[in-house]
């Protein structure tokens, strides 16, 4: 039930939670809810503090509406929009203006495909209005095992946090985030290669 996962594919075992200054808010397009190798409930169960939600509008959502009103918090969407802050090459001072030391970071991370993203801010104003965030990334997605990469930068979500995290918090047991994924993606590697076998 933890992971709603069936038995020969839970990945429960795998999960190692930890905690993390930054604080991320999985925002879940409907679609993504029934898609059997997504990830961000994945990246919800290892990151002690996060928070996930499945919707399209989250104008109105208490949880949403109550985290960017806490003064404690820097809040920004990843989103590699035309005005997004390259964390992968912005200085220290660029970082600070987003994010500064006073305050933890807060980011929102849209659970989806691109397009799937756009509506999610197109129907949430409050999210659109934020500051943005990207990140570079030259390697492949594990993900490619399994199914195709339409692009070098087309990650699953729980990758993607794992590249935030590897630039806001290099100190972060990052590979306790992308194990269970690895698990996932091994198991359903196993299946395809099981169904060939017997084709």
């Amino acid at each position: 039930p933890r992971c709603r996962k069936a038995v020969r594919t839970c990945y429960c075992a795998h999960l190692r939670p930890f905690a993390t200054r930054t604080r991320f808010v999985l925002l879940q397009h409907p679609r993504e809810f029934r898609n059997a190798i997504g990830t961000a409930r994945m990246a919800h169960l290892t990151l002690t503090d996060s928070v996930l939600a499945t919707g399209l509008d989250f104008t109105k959502d208490p949880v949403v509406t109550a985290l960017l009103a806490d003064p404690a918090h820097a809040p920004a969407v990843l989103y590699p929009g035309p005005r997004a802050l390259n964390l992968s090459r912005a200085s220290g001072e660029q970082v600070q203006a987003v994010f500064p030391s006073s305050r933890r970071p807060l980011v929102f991370v849209m659970d989806g495909t691109w397009s799937s993203a756009k509506i999610l801010l197109r129907h949430s104003p409050n999210l659109a209005a934020l500051p943005q965030v990207s990140f570079d990334w030259a390697g492949l997605s594990e993900y490619r095992r399994i199914r195709r990469q339409p692009k070098p930068y087309c990650l699953s979500t729980l990758e993607a946090v794992g590249r935030i995290l590897e630039l806001l918090e290099p100190e972060a047991p990052r590979q306790a985030l992308l194990e269970p994924f690895r698990k996932m993606v091994d198991v359903q590697e196993a299946f395809g290669a099981e169904a060939l076998a017997h084709a």
